[in-house]
């Protein structure tokens, strides 16, 4: 009886996630056990299956604060008129569009005591007079119930008519009077009229230290003041029930706002926005807070809570123009890099407000023109990207599948999948988000999210950023979400994934094959652009190929896979890339050999140069990284199924390296080459491989120290001595006496034992522990009675 089944399971490859990555893979890896510090350090260093590199972004476009990048824009906003702003205070405070307002709301928002007629029929207002007539009342009392000041032009009550004058001039001089049918010859004389300074005392006083002329702290303060009184009465109504304040408010800021102090300037920006509903008005302040969050300096005066929580309020607006929320976008964008600022905006709701406003974008796409919808969302993509960072991202992650972010983000691929920085800005944020196991289930549920990232790669199929971060995130969808496999493959993936990875492999194959630089300090410069080269080439061919190995784990994908011409591209890696420069390149396409290497298909092209293979995965085998012998073992299990292979792997003497690891001290490495044994010691021409170097007792050994903690590893070593020690066709291949007794002893304590008998492969050691033994016992008798019959 021989024992010799398929014994190497694929596992679907892992992810370790974010926040405690560490701590995670020492509890669930058995290969990270702690260790000493130089260890540990040894260990970070090197790449790792269980935790792919990131994408690296650098540093100059990760912290860049421009409104745009690249060339994707026929017309783009200005910012350069923010500073040389002309703001004229509101003249109606009503709620209405300025295109709604017909006669009927004209003649509301003003009063006839203010008008005159001329005699040519015209109309004219006295904004003059209105003025001195107004009287200014105190601040109202808070009320019970307010809501922040949206830019929503929905029509509110008017506002009633201001007192009369309590002193009118003579019929005689005013011409308002014509209107009660008196005239008089006398031409009119201009009369002064003295504005009567009725504003509240604490008003007045904080609009005097606004002045330039004071102290930069006397300035801050009146701000202060001001925006205090502001906060406290920020419901809709503010404007219409003191339009006097109001105005007299704008006045004063409108005319500081060429301040050059940048807190000064942020806080009257800050004021502006509560008091102002002038759409332009609004804009100018915008741009003009746009132009401070470019300069890091600014971040702590643009990431005060009252500023973001004003301009968080206009988000919410469905009157503001594009131009306006662009710039608005523009502010969170540039906040959100400060980490401070983010947690702020993240406490405040921001992606959640941005999730509403992509949704707003969605349903009224077809009325803005392209340009400006493309400008708009590089905005918020831009913003959610900076906000999946640092302290936030588990956070932001959270939210993105609270509010279904994920689908908005599929619409919006759909209709700008050729615009580069749109895509760009997506993919890095998805590049952070998918560490995240509900982010990654999110994103595979949100309608043809995970088909327009594939398809993205047609368009940008040149682009190593953007091919790097695809690959990245459907590759990290891929190892976890069975769904995305088969949905890649139905869309064409397959091909698509394979013409690109044989794209990049002639790329990087022309990029070794070329003379490198003189490493002279005369040329550092061509010394440094071709390690970049090399190091981004890596990149992208590891993105690549861990995705073509996620994708082969389906047993219906993994054969069309395995089958494809363009797979060499795997063997070419092999040949010159090494493990000690292209350590997680070669990591993973050992990986991806190991699993399409399991399918036994006559048209599999990695099985046609099984030769090649073993030459390049036995330097891996004594490699310190311990995942790179775990996988160059897997893919040797696969391959010693095949006679020619097992033939290929004696010759070679990688049956004595496998022996030689029998006493390495990672339980996953053991298990794997004790699959390895198991086949070869069931092939009649190499079972003796055990034999040599001291095989069977490293293996005895080994059932000792597994028997009582490790099951499974217990159960695959007794196997490979079954095997080994099945009769050979008339040559026979026995143990020694004192491995034999060694054996017995430690059989019959395993079957004596109950320590273990709750593991679910207990009956499974037992049952092969029971045969192995029968079988010794068997070999003795038979040894004896030759002994008795000499």
């Amino acid at each position: 009886m021989c024992i010799r089944d398929r014994w190497y399971q694929r596992r679907v490859r892992g992810f370790r996630l974010a926040p405690s990555p560490q701590a995670q893979l020492r509890a669930t890896h058995p290969t990270m056990t702690p260790r000493g510090t130089i260890a540990n350090t040894l260990a970070q260093a090197r790449a790792s299956l269980l935790e792919p590199s990131r994408p690296f972004t650098p540093a100059d476009s990760a912290n860049s604060r421009s409104l745009f990048k690249g060339s994707d824009y026929a017309h783009r906003p200005a910012t350069a008129d923010c500073y040389d702003i002309n703001m004229r205070p509101d003249t109606s405070y009503t709620r209405e569009p300025l295109s709604n307002q017909g006669e009927n709301s004209m003649g509301q928002a003003t009063h006839n005591e203010f008008m005159w007629s001329t005699t040519e029929g015209g109309t004219v207002y006295d904004l003059e007079a209105e003025s001195a007539q107004e009287q200014f009342p105190a601040p109202p009392a808070r009320p019970l119930s307010s809501s922040r000041i949206s830019m929503d032009c929905s029509a509110v009550a008017k506002p009633s008519p201001p007192p009369k004058a309590k002193c009118s001039a003579p019929a005689s001089q005013s011409p308002r009077q014509s209107n009660k049918n008196i005239s008089d010859p006398t031409p009119r004389q201009p009369t002064k009229v003295k504005k009567p300074s009725e504003l509240p005392e604490w008003l007045e006083a904080a609009l005097e230290k606004l002045d330039g002329s004071n102290q930069l702290d006397t300035r801050l303060s009146g701000c202060d003041t001001i925006l205090d009184f502001l906060l406290e009465h920020q419901d809709v109504e503010f404007r219409t029930a003191q339009p006097s304040m109001s105005r007299a408010i704008q006045r004063k800021v409108f005319k500081l706002m060429d301040a050059k102090e940048p807190a000064v300037l942020a806080k009257l920006g800050t004021i502006a926005l509560n008091v102002t509903s002038k759409q332009e008005n609004i804009c100018s302040v915008c741009k003009l807070l746009f132009r401070l969050s470019k300069d890091e300096a600014n971040d702590t005066v643009v990431g005060e809570p009252s500023l973001l929580r004003t301009v968080l309020g206009l988000s919410e607006g469905h009157e503001l123009s594009y131009e306006c929320l662009i710039f608005i976008g523009g502010v969170f964008k540039n906040a959100a890099l400060s980490g401070t600022n983010r947690r702020r905006l993240i406490n405040l709701g921001l992606i959640q407000k941005l999730g509403r406003l992509l949704a707003a974008v969605q349903k009224g796409y077809k009325q803005q023109p392209a340009d400006s919808l493309g400008q708009l969302l590089v905005q918020i993509t831009g913003c959610l990207r900076n906000m999946c960072a640092g302290d936030a991202l588990a956070d932001a992650q959270q939210q993105f599948v609270e509010f279904n972010l994920f689908h908005y983000l599929a619409w919006v691929l759909e209709r700008f999948s050729r615009h580069e920085e749109l895509v760009l800005n997506i993919v890095r944020a998805l590049h952070k988000l998918t560490l995240n196991a509900s982010c990654r289930q999110s994103l595979a549920q949100a309608p043809m999210m995970v088909g327009q990232l594939l398809h993205t790669l047609v368009p940008h199929a040149n682009n190593i950023p953007i091919v790097v971060r695809v690959g990245f995130v459907l590759g990290n969808l891929t190892a976890s979400e069975v769904s995305s496999r088969t949905e890649l493959a139905a869309g064409g993936g397959v091909d698509l994934l394979v013409g690109l990875l044989e794209q990049y492999n002639q790329r990087d194959l022309e990029l070794c094959s070329s003379p490198s630089p003189s490493p002279s300090e005369d040329n550092p410069e061509a010394t440094a652009a071709r390690t970049k080269q090399l190091s981004e080439s890596a990149d992208v061919l590891t993105k690549l190929v861990r995705l073509l190995a996620n994708l082969a784990i389906d047993p219906k994908v993994g054969p069309t896979v395995s089958c494809h011409p363009n797979m060499k591209a795997l063997i070419s890696i092999l040949d010159r890339r090494f493990i000690s420069s292209s350590e997680e390149l070669v990591l993973n396409t050992v990986s991806a050999v190991t699993n399409l290497s399991f399918y036994e298909d006559s048209c599999n092209v990695l099985m046609q140069h099984r030769e090649v293979l073993l030459d390049r995965i036995k330097p891996l085998l004594l490699h310190p990284n311990d995942e790179a012998v775990v996988e160059s073992v897997r893919a040797l299990g696969n391959l010693s199924r095949e006679q020619e292979a097992r033939d290929l792997m004696c010759q070679l003497q990688i049956d004595q390296v496998l022996v030689m690891l029998l006493d390495h001290a990672n339980s996953e490495v053991l298990y794997s080459v004790c699959g390895v044994l198991t086949n070869i010691a069931a092939d009649p021409r190499h079972k003796n491989a055990l034999a040599k170097m001291d095989g069977v007792s490293r293996m005895i050994k080994l059932i000792g120290r597994s028997c009582s903690s490790e099951i499974p590893l217990a159960v695959i070593a007794c196997r490979a001595l079954f095997n080994f020690c099945l009769e050979n066709a008339g040559e026979e291949v026995c143990m020694s006496k004192a491995e034999t007794g060694a054996l017995h002893e430690l059989l019959a304590q395993v079957l004596e034992t109950e320590e273990q008998s709750t593991h679910p492969q207990w009956d499974e050691l037992t049952e092969v522990a029971f045969k192995l033994l029968e079988h010794l016992e068997a070999e003795e008798e038979e040894s004896q009675e030759t002994q008795e019959a000499d």
